[in-house]
């Protein structure tokens, strides 16, 4: 018996525990360009904050680096753009939903000292079964980009300070959130489509 001819792969055949090659080229080629115009959108942050804390200034305010609690601050900035914001000290991770169900987290962490802050920002979405975070970093001032890999800007881990620096820190990273969710997120979902509404990473 002569074996009848195998069919030809579709063109978007899902990779072995990946996404379809398309759309991971798609969003991967998404994240490269909102890193490399990172730069021009620092430009536009509140707070002109240098990297190293001025001993004179915190000596001023009474208070040690990484002084006082971190949450509300983070909650006055984030909850009007309809992040909520879980957690208490060291890693704070905040959610909202898009219209198609894709995730939007922004994970900040200030260590176990609270002295340092380091931040990202990750769409989670899933596309034919198979999940996905498409990640880009988020810098507490135009002075916090300490090298780059490729072009590829890096965050570095920036100095908090006193509660009016912290202050600052959140509104700069309050304005490139609002910068993204109307550009990087729904370039990201236009690529992906709708996720599952059962698909909640925010849940775990």
């Amino acid at each position: 018996m002569v074996a009848a001819p195998a069919a030809a792969a579709p063109a978007a055949a899902p990779l072995p525990g990946g996404l379809p090659q398309p759309v991971d080229d798609a969003i991967r080629t998404v994240v490269r360009e909102h890193r490399a115009g990172m730069r021009e959108l620092l430009e536009t942050l509140p707070h002109d904050l240098p990297h190293q804390i001025e001993s004179v200034a915190a000596t001023a305010s009474g208070e040690s680096p990484g002084a006082g609690p971190k949450k509300p601050d983070l909650v006055r900035a984030f909850a009007p753009l309809g992040y909520d914001c879980r957690g208490e000290s060291g890693s704070f991770r905040l959610h909202r939903r898009t219209p198609g169900n894709l995730t939007v987290r922004l994970q900040v962490d200030v260590g176990s000292w609270g002295s340092s802050v380091t931040a990202f920002m990750q769409v989670i979405g899933m596309v034919n079964g198979h999940a996905f975070k498409a990640t880009l970093p988020l810098h507490a001032s135009r002075r916090a980009v300490r090298g780059d890999v490729r072009g590829v800007e890096l965050p570095s881990q920036f100095p908090i300070g006193d509660a009016q620096r912290w202050r600052q820190i959140t509104d700069n990273l309050a304005t490139l959130v609002v910068a993204l969710d109307r550009s990087f997120v729904p370039e990201i979902e236009a690529i992906s489509g709708p996720s599952p509404e059962w698909f909640r990473p925010e849940q775990t």
